[in-house]
């Protein structure tokens, strides 16, 4: 009788893990990609503050760009001033999952991109 109250009891313990586990990758993986533009409109107002700040430098743009994305744990993968605007180009990995990582099939969403043209004004 005890044997089966406890067996019963880790039954429910371990497909209550499991289960917050997949509930838990699921929402890092969707937050991600919610959380993209946003990230990615970050980047570039970082950028264009510091274009306008030190009178039109594309290098130093480019710098606040990539230390804004790395201090945000997102990847820069483009950036480019043209006449009329900045273009920036992000990668954004999905943080605290442990299933996803290891399932094949779910590797393709554990990254969200985003890419966004702020006008020069």
């Amino acid at each position: 009788m005890k044997s089966d109250n406890f067996r019963t009891i880790a039954i429910v313990l371990l497909v209550a893990t499991i289960a917050f586990t997949v509930v838990n990758d699921i929402g890092a993986i969707l937050t991600t990609y919610y959380n993209i533009d946003d990230e990615t409109k970050r980047i570039a107002n970082e950028a264009l503050r510091s274009y306008k700040l030190y009178s039109g430098s594309h290098d130093q743009a480019l710098l606040a760009a990539k230390s804004k994305a790395e201090q945000d744990g997102a990847v820069l993968t483009g950036f480019q001033i043209t006449q009329t605007a900045i273009r920036v180009a992000v990668r954004l990995p999905a943080k605290r999952t442990w299933v996803a990582h290891r399932v094949s099939w779910l590797q393709p969403y554990l990254q969200a991109e985003g890419q966004l043209d702020l006008p020069l004004r």
